[in-house]
């Protein structure tokens, strides 16, 4: 996981419905979505051919558009 303390401060938030984390390493990305009953989901995607699905938005982000323009060592 690459959470930290403000994500700690983020879930008290009570209008903030997703949170994404996005790794300036390699193709990964943590989803923490929140559910109706309360808690948050989480959901982890690795890899270029992975698919982020944002539901609050109704959008779908490939992780190859989102590293479009970065170079991994």
């Amino acid at each position: 996981m690459i959470g930290g303390v403000k994500w700690t401060h983020y879930q008290k938030s009570p209008t903030l419905q997703e949170y994404l984390l996005v790794s300036q390493t390699h193709p990964y990305v943590e989803q923490y979505i929140r559910r109706s009953d309360g808690p948050w989901q989480y959901v982890s995607y690795e890899g270029l051919e992975a698919v982020i699905r944002l539901p609050t938005l109704s959008l779908e982000l490939p992780l190859q558009t989102l590293y479009q323009r970065v170079f991994f060592a």
